[in-house]
């Protein structure tokens, strides 16, 4: 009751976060909605105003380049342009084709003008005219400002032009086009309510308005309270925003003249509009937040505690998953300090089964494997489903007899376990491997429980039925002991708490050394004690940590023979062994060379030493590798051979250039004919492929006389030396004058 409480808890504090959450992003994403609403409206009608500005720019841009390439035909004709009828068809066409109410041509020297569609009066004084002078004046295309015809009782604005031939002034070319037509074509946007539009110039009279009356007429009219220099002052591109009153205007300049286009909104009419949309989001708001509580109550209901309910059961057997059994195990009974057995109940090899099974099958198995437990082990059990064909159980008992009791429930749950069961009209016989641990004695917490029922799993060896196993106390302390010592071991390498000795291998007939085997040793400063090889080298190759103490070695190595080297000391080379792991490291070659040439020594000082054992694990990477080391300048040399399981096929393959002859066939070789005859084998074989030999643990003159007659003259053991470091080395080789000193 107390864990169902506890969800319900998770569950409301999961649903009132969400629930919080999501009203304070909506209430967030309103007020910045509104405010962007605001900028949004304004900015709306500062881009009104820049498209009608764009419109008027355009068009006058497209017929003031028409009337300027006009002026600019006549200069360059060779023609008398004075009543010529290719150019009065041009001013006819251009006004046929384009919006030009009327084009016009006049001459500086004698006032002569033509025009389109008007017979000129004879008074007419074209030079005398306001568009005339503006651009002659000006000696560009330029626009005038409105002006009113009286003859056809309308306002125009010309679009002028003057012609200039060989640097001097001869003419204007006039273009107009009547204010009307620009305000129903070029100023006809869809405007708000309480919204207008008109054109400004800087003298500060109206240019252009809807309302005709107004033209000519001061701006004050208009814009009251807004100076005409505060206007003009403004010449951003994209416009800008002035608020008088109860009105926005919307100012844009316009380009090749001196006008401004404004459009003027009524404060009233954006307030509207805002409250309007602000209505429309509250509304969105409103109706999200109730969708979302609604998804919320819904999701709970339907998704979040089916989840719940599917993350702490599991959904074949019905039995509590992992991480929920654990928790009741240590709430019931762990915190309560109440003694118990906790069971791991695992199927051998349920992987293959689920291979040759359906899915659906295997759940009616798990199923059935459910059952017999629940019927075989005592009621107060519980029972959990740990993994993929696992189950995990707790027996609780307070009783100082409990584990023979245990044992009896234990027997019968293997002997039920292993009966049949019925799987697709077939009978299946399982095979179980049960661990048993207790609480305290094997574990206080309850990882250390499961860890140590697992363990007890280990014990089962390769019984192929079904059998239980309590957790043997010997089987911890292994365990713990492994760990301390990888633990130290790895402190031991970071630290360079190793070092190196090396260990003579001398030739017997002239007792002269002629190679080393470089060999780790390690006294660890945490274990306080002096670790045998024999101990924390097959620990490294269990871990990752044979890589790092390879490297070392290697490193360590290469830095001793460069010392040698510039002593001028020379062995024919320097044997390291390399174990499986490192061969399968596909830079293994690049590392070693690496090493090497960071120290100055050559690949062909030294050999690398591999076990036949090392073949076996992935032997088509390992000769490869092998043979690619040998191409290098590497010598290889198979250690501990004939202990191993590798056949003469793989001998033949690989690019070996010594055999040594493992200590086991040495110890006895004096008195044991079986051990004599394997290595005279060895010898032979040796011989027949044309490798170097050498046999190692040799200890007395017997055995090296032995040897001797074998053919094997390079020997290396305790009868000369044993392992040592290089300064004993170098006093050891002085006293007994057989090392042998050469130039390179």
């Amino acid at each position: 009751m107390n864990n169902f409480t506890q969800k319900k808890k998770l569950v409301f504090s999961f649903t009132l976060l969400l629930a919080v959450g999501f009203l304070t992003t909506l209430t967030i994403a309103y007020y910045s909605t509104k405010q962007r609403l605001a900028d949004n409206i304004v900015e709306q009608h500062l881009t009104t105003t820049r498209i009608a500005s764009a419109h008027l720019t355009h068009w006058l841009d497209q017929h003031l380049y028409s009337v300027a390439k006009f002026a600019k035909s006549i200069a360059n004709s060779p023609d008398n342009p004075r009543d010529n009828p290719v150019l009065e068809f041009y001013m006819d066409q251009v006004t046929k084709a384009q919006e030009l109410v009327f084009l016009a041509y006049a001459l500086e020297s004698d006032g002569y003008y033509a025009s389109n569609d008007w017979d000129v009066p004879e008074d007419y004084a074209p030079r005398q005219r306001p568009w005339y002078q503006s651009s002659k004046t000006a000696m560009a295309p330029y626009i005038t400002s409105p002006y009113f015809g009286p003859i056809t009782q309308q306002w125009y604005i010309a679009l002028t032009a003057p012609i200039i031939r060989d640097d001097k002034f001869i003419g204007v070319v006039s273009g107009d086009v009547t204010l009307n037509f620009i305000k129903q074509k070029i100023l006809a946007h869809q405007l708000t309510d309480g919204s207008d539009i008109f054109v400004i110039d800087s003298d500060g009279h109206t240019v252009i308005h809807n309302d005709s009356s107004l033209t000519g007429k001061s701006i004050q009219s208009l814009m009251p309270g807004i100076k005409v220099d505060v206007i003009t002052s403004f010449q951003e591109a994209n416009g800008v925003l002035l608020e008088q009153g109860d009105v926005f205007y919307s100012i844009h300049p316009v380009e090749h003249t001196n006008w401004y286009l404004v459009v003027t909104t009524e404060k009233s009419s954006i307030n509207s509009e805002l409250s309007r949309q602000t209505i429309n989001l509250f509304a969105i708001v409103l109706l999200v937040a109730i969708l979302g509580v609604s998804g919320v109550l819904i999701y709970n209901r339907y998704i979040l505690r089916p989840v719940f309910r599917f993350m702490a059961f599991d959904s074949n057997t019905g039995l509590p998953s992992k991480t929920t059994f654990k928790q009741q195990i240590v709430d019931n009974h762990l915190h309560k300090g109440k003694q118990g057995h906790l069971l791991i109940i695992s199927i051998n090899k349920y992987g293959q089964y689920t291979t040759l099974y359906s899915s659906s099958t295997m759940d009616s198995v798990l199923v059935a494997v459910k059952k017999h437990i629940t019927e075989t082990l005592p009621p107060h059990t519980e029972l959990g489903k740990f993994s993929d064909g696992r189950f995990i159980a707790y027996i609780e008992s307070n009783k100082t007899d409990s584990r023979q009791e245990v044992d009896i429930w234990l027997q019968r749950l293997a002997y039920h376990l292993s009966m049949p069961y019925k799987v697709e009209d077939n009978e299946l016989i399982l095979s179980f491997s049960i661990g048993a641990s207790s609480y305290p004695q094997n574990g206080t917490t309850i990882d250390q429980l499961i860890d140590s029922a697992f363990s007890a799993i280990g014990q089962r060896g390769k019984n192929t039925l079904s059998s239980y196993h309590y957790v043997d106390p010997k089987d911890i302390e292994h365990r713990n002991h492994e760990l301390a010592m990888l633990r130290a071991l790895q402190k031991a390498i970071a630290m360079s708490e190793l070092h190196m000795v090396y260990q003579p291998q001398v030739d017997s007939l002239t007792g002269k050394t002629v190679s080393l085997e470089a060999l780790a040793r390690w006294h660890s400063s945490e274990l306080n004690r002096d670790v045998s090889p024999a101990e924390f080298i097959p620990l490294a190759e269990k871990s990752d940590l044979i890589l790092l103490l390879g490297d070392w070695v290697i490193n360590t190595v290469a830095q001793q023979v460069q010392t040698w080297n510039k002593n001028n000391i020379v062995y024919d080379c320097i044997s390291i062994n390399i174990a499986a792991e490192q061969l399968q490291q596909p830079n293994i070659v690049d590392r070693l060379l690496s090493s090497l040439a960071r120290n100055q020594v050559s690949p062909q000082q030294i050999e690398l030493e591999i076990t036949e054992t090392s073949l076996m694990q992935d032997t088509k990477t390992c000769l490869d590798t092998l043979q690619q080391l040998r191409s290098a300048g590497f010598r290889i040399a198979i250690d501990d051979f004939g202990t191993g399981y590798c056949s003469l096929e793989y001998l033949k393959m690989m690019p070996a250039d010594k055999l040594k002859i493992d200590r086991a066939f040495i110890k006895d070789i004096t008195h044991d004919n079986q051990d004599y005859e394997i290595a005279k084998l060895i010898t032979n074989i040796a011989k027949t492929m044309n490798f170097d030999m050498v046999a190692e643990g040799v200890e007395t003159e017997e055995q090296v006389s032995i040897l001797n007659s074998l053919g094997c003259r390079f020997i290396q053991g305790y009868f000369f030396c044993k392992p040592m470091s290089a300064t004993a080395l170098a006093n050891w080789n002085s006293e007994n004058c057989i090392a042998t000193e050469t130039q390179h």
